[in-house]
């Protein structure tokens, strides 16, 4: 599995070893947790928290510590089980189902829906959260535009409608925001923080396997990410990748790649459930950014 490893990140990078790591600014350190069994002292090593907006541990002990505490808002899809789903059906605002999660993609131009989500930022903000973390927006772009060029682009519309939106409303609130890379140049000055998941490796959730994606993609990312951020210097930029959480030494490799071009990274497994702090081994390993390349982002892989 080393081996294999060092080969892969050969493609992506110039890697060089070194005993101790490189000076440089203190390291962002964060963590995604849909649940509510760990307590809140499982997360004070941490300066940001994602949690979900209903099910979470205490926010006030975190938020003691001037830790950021983002709610997870779904913009893009709604759950199985959701009563508002009804009302979404019956006036023909859902775009798709989506199998791997059992959630429903809905037509972001829906105004009905767009109040939704406003209310879902309402709820995080009375419950004392310091921000949201806005999901699933690529989904309603996807399908949208496979459905016509038209609806597709009234999506997009829509989508960056619903960022500008939430930040005009919600002033005071941190906002980050998944993916969405199709529209970051129009609201990269409407976020605080982008997420960008699954852009170097993956797990798939049906059968447990990890790879990376191809270098080319990653590249693509890279790049579009880093213009967004000199675009908008406010920006900082966050990783979630998704490895076998045995592998130690894939994941620290994970790590360390992310951060070699300026992101701040977290590697865990897909059900977002349970804690997954950093592992860390006794030599350190330092990876220079690969070459960056100006073509635009074509999601091929990813």
């Amino acid at each position: 599995m080393i081996r294999r490893w060092r080969a892969l990140l050969a493609l992506f990078c110039c890697a060089s070893c070194a005993p101790t790591p490189a000076p440089g600014p203190k390291l962002e350190r964060w963590a995604v947790y849909y649940d509510h069994t760990l307590p809140s002292s499982a997360f004070t090593e941490y300066d940001l928290v994602v949690f979900d907006r209903q099910h979470h541990p205490k926010l006030a002990p975190l938020l003691d510590r001037d830790i950021t505490v983002l709610a997870y808002v779904s913009g893009g899809e709604i759950a199985q089980d959701a009563p508002f789903l009804t009302k979404l059906k019956g006036s023909g605002a859902i775009l798709a189902h989506n199998a791997t999660w059992d959630s429903h993609v809905v037509d972001l131009t829906y105004a009905a829906w767009r109040s939704r989500v406003l209310e879902q930022v309402a709820d995080a903000e009375a419950k004392g959260f310091s921000g949201i973390m806005l999901d699933t927006l690529d989904s309603p772009l996807h399908y949208a535009a496979e459905k016509g060029k038209e609806l597709g682009e009234a999506n997009r519309l829509a989508a960056i409608q619903l960022v500008r939106d939430i930040r005009t409303t919600y002033p005071a609130m941190k906002l980050m925001m998944n993916r969405g890379l199709a529209i970051l140049p129009e609201v990269s000055e409407q976020l605080d923080f982008i997420l960008a998941e699954s852009v170097l490796a993956e797990t798939n959730v049906s059968t447990g396997q990890s790879r990376l994606f191809s270098p080319n993609t990653y590249r693509q990312v890279v790049a579009q990410l880093h213009a967004a951020q000199r675009q908008s210097p406010q920006l900082k930029i966050y990783t979630l990748d998704y490895w076998n959480k045995d592998d130690v030494d894939g994941i620290q490799l994970l790590y360390a790649l992310q951060r070699a071009h300026g992101f701040a990274p977290y590697v865990t497994s897909p059900d977002l459930r349970q804690l997954s702090p950093e592992p860390h081994s006794k030599q350190a390993r330092r990876y220079e950014p690969i070459e960056p390349i100006a073509t635009e982002f074509e999601d091929n892989d990813a």
